[in-house]
Protein backbone atom coordinates (compact mmCIF):
# COMPACT_ATOMS: atom_id res chain seq x y z
CA UNK A 1 0.00 0.00 0.00
CA UNK A 2 1.34 3.45 -1.07
CA UNK A 3 -0.13 6.52 0.42
CA UNK A 4 1.04 9.90 -0.96
CA UNK A 5 1.29 12.95 1.28
CA UNK A 6 0.48 16.34 -0.14
CA UNK A 7 2.61 19.06 1.65
CA UNK A 8 2.07 22.62 0.80
CA UNK A 9 5.25 24.48 1.08
CA UNK A 10 4.82 28.57 1.73
CA UNK A 11 7.00 31.06 3.02
CA UNK A 12 6.53 32.46 6.47
CA UNK A 13 6.20 36.52 5.82
CA UNK A 14 5.71 38.81 8.49
CA UNK A 15 2.79 40.56 7.08
CA UNK A 16 0.99 37.37 6.68
CA UNK A 17 -1.25 36.73 9.18
CA UNK A 18 -1.83 32.70 10.52
CA UNK A 19 -5.29 33.01 8.69
CA UNK A 20 -3.37 34.23 5.15
CA UNK A 21 -4.82 37.56 5.66
CA UNK A 22 -2.61 40.65 5.05
CA UNK A 23 -1.11 42.62 8.28
CA UNK A 24 -1.31 45.88 6.26
CA UNK A 25 0.35 47.97 9.35
CA UNK A 26 3.41 45.89 9.50
CA UNK A 27 3.31 45.57 5.37
CA UNK A 28 3.37 49.46 4.93
CA UNK A 29 5.84 49.63 7.63
CA UNK A 30 8.37 46.94 5.49
CA UNK A 31 7.48 49.04 2.06
CA UNK A 32 8.25 52.22 3.62
CA UNK A 33 11.41 51.01 4.89
CA UNK A 34 12.62 49.68 0.99
CA UNK A 35 11.42 52.65 0.03
CA UNK A 36 13.90 55.03 2.10
CA UNK A 37 16.55 52.66 1.62
CA UNK A 38 15.85 52.80 -2.63
CA UNK A 39 15.03 56.90 -2.03
CA UNK A 40 18.58 57.16 0.22
CA UNK A 41 20.41 55.34 -2.52
CA UNK A 42 19.68 55.68 -6.10
CA UNK A 43 20.68 52.57 -7.92
CA UNK A 44 21.35 50.49 -5.35
CA UNK A 45 21.08 46.40 -5.81
CA UNK A 46 18.75 43.79 -4.85
CA UNK A 47 21.50 42.42 -2.77
CA UNK A 48 22.18 45.42 -0.63
CA UNK A 49 18.80 46.30 0.10
CA UNK A 50 18.44 42.67 1.30
CA UNK A 51 21.61 43.35 3.17
CA UNK A 52 20.48 46.67 4.99
CA UNK A 53 16.78 44.74 5.64
CA UNK A 54 18.24 42.66 8.51
CA UNK A 55 14.79 42.93 10.23
CA UNK A 56 14.10 40.29 7.26
CA UNK A 57 15.04 37.11 5.96
CA UNK A 58 16.59 37.02 2.27
CA UNK A 59 13.99 35.04 1.01
CA UNK A 60 11.15 37.59 2.24
CA UNK A 61 12.94 40.57 1.43
CA UNK A 62 13.07 39.34 -2.47
CA UNK A 63 9.36 38.63 -1.99
CA UNK A 64 8.43 42.14 -0.37
CA UNK A 65 10.60 43.82 -3.63
CA UNK A 66 8.69 41.50 -5.97
CA UNK A 67 5.00 42.05 -4.48
CA UNK A 68 5.90 45.72 -4.13
CA UNK A 69 4.14 48.40 -6.86
CA UNK A 70 7.42 50.20 -7.31
CA UNK A 71 9.44 47.42 -7.94
CA UNK A 72 10.82 47.73 -11.82
CA UNK A 73 12.60 45.39 -13.47
CA UNK A 74 14.89 46.64 -16.26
Amino acid sequence: MTSVVSHSFRPILPWINGDGTKNPIVYKGLVRRVLGIVMQNPGILEADITYRMDVLNPQACYHLLITSSFFVSI
